[in-house]
């Protein structure tokens, strides 16, 4: 009786919940106190606990030892803490979970790392930074249906050492939809409201300059809860990227942004050749808390981007490569819904705003491409790190429509 009761809280009940039962049972009578279980006598790893979390057991518990180093020249407490100094280092432990839970999970950092969660192939969350002294980094993330994830700290361009990582559950109430309503349409992926054959996308999370991308034919069943979803009526897609995520090499800034594809090779074309065309039917929802810009419709080059659909604040504008263009509503409301088009040809890129054209910009360019989505233009770290950003401010576009042609 005693052994098999064991065996099953063991099995099933999260480990701090473990005491409360133990009480519960003898207060009632039900079970005598010398058949309380015994704390003590429970071995292995329990539900939801960090195996050598401070790396005082050297590499135990963290994976492929020969992926990361012991570093006992400095850590944040006790005598160890893990150290990645090049490209492709990691360390990382499978841990069971409750399904549908919240959890954070913290871990101490000096130097450059990212920190993060994944169910199999999915990132359910991560964090990088940059720091010159011992910091804490903490992520949060809902388990979902997965009953195990796996921890990690990876490589972020720089050597980084990690120590002292925790995992705690805080709640098991999924968050509210972002998107309140009554659902209209019978869609189940992003891909069944948008044409997304020759897309892939990029998200804000995965490792610092490698950000997680999802191409084609993954991307026609691929959504995250988070980042890349439909809205709660079924009629658009969410993008949001949040200050504290990661970034492309190129670029200081996080996104969950579409990028133009031909197939499975990369889109390029030109300014001088045929009529290019971008549609899109959108509405911006959230700016970041600090500074609140956020760029939705781009048209990118070899090596730059050439013109994109910018907001800052309520002023809705043209930029032109850096260059503020002209102006097309300076009383933007956030959940207003508004269309933009860019139209190319013979070197020059026609602008639209709401059906209307707005501007003509002269321009030459090759391996050129469209991009949409949430470019957001904040960071709460990095070389472009905007003073009192919070890491979890964020910007969110939903896009109703999405329309390329290529004559």
């Amino acid at each position: 009786m005693n052994d098999r009761l064991g065996r099953a809280l063991r099995s099933l009940v999260s480990p701090w919940l473990l005491p409360a039962l133990m009480l519960s049972a003898c207060g009632s009578g039900s079970v005598p106190p010398e058949e309380a279980l015994d704390l003590s006598s429970i071995s292995g790893t329990l539900l939801g606990t960090i195996s050598n979390p401070g790396f005082e057991s050297g590499k135990t518990s963290w994976g492929d030892e020969a992926s990361f180093e012991i570093s006992t020249s400095d850590s944040h407490s006790g005598s160890s803490s893990a150290k990645l100094s090049a490209s492709g280092m990691r360390i990382q432990q499978t841990l069971s979970v409750d399904p549908h839970t919240t959890y954070t999970l913290s871990a101490w950092i000096l130097g450059r790392g990212t920190v993060g969660a994944k169910s199999q192939s999915t990132v359910l969350g991560s964090k990088g930074i940059n720091a010159s002294a011992w910091t804490q980094v903490s992520v949060s993330f809902n388990s979902g249906d997965a009953t195990s994830v796996t921890l990690y700290g990876a490589y972020n361009a720089g050597i980084g050492r990690f120590d002292d990582f925790t995992l705690t559950a805080s709640g098991t109430t999924p968050p509210p939809p972002i998107d309140a309503g009554t659902p209209s349409g019978n869609a189940t992926f992003p891909s069944d409201v948008l044409e997304l054959d020759n897309w892939k996308i990029t998200l804000p999370i995965g490792d610092e300059e490698s950000p997680d991308e999802i191409s084609q034919p993954a991307l026609d069943t691929y959504s995250h809860s988070t980042y890349f979803h439909l809205n709660s009526t079924k009629d658009g897609v969410v993008f949001r990227a949040h200050a504290g995520g990661v970034t492309t090499s190129g670029s200081g800034y996080p996104r969950s942004e579409l990028r133009e594809m031909k197939g499975s090779a990369k889109a390029a074309w030109s300014s001088s050749s045929g009529k290019h065309t971008l549609f899109i039917d959108q509405k911006i929802t959230h700016l970041p808390d600090v500074k609140k810009h956020i760029v939705v419709g781009q048209i990118h080059d070899d090596s730059d981007d050439v013109i994109v659909f910018r907001l800052e604040g309520s002023k809705l504008f043209i930029d032109l490569n850096g260059a503020d263009g002209p102006t097309l509503t300076s009383n933007y409301v956030l959940g207003t819904r508004f269309t933009v088009k860019f139209e190319v040809s013979n070197n020059v890129v026609k602008c639209y705003y709401n059906g209307v054209w707005k501007f003509d910009y002269p321009a030459t360019f090759s391996g050129a491409y469209f991009k949409a989505g949430a470019y957001v233009q904040s960071s709460c770290t990095g070389e472009k790190k905007v003073p009192n950003e919070s890491c979890a401010a964020y910007g969110e576009n939903v896009i109703y429509d999405l329309k390329v042609t290529h004559q």
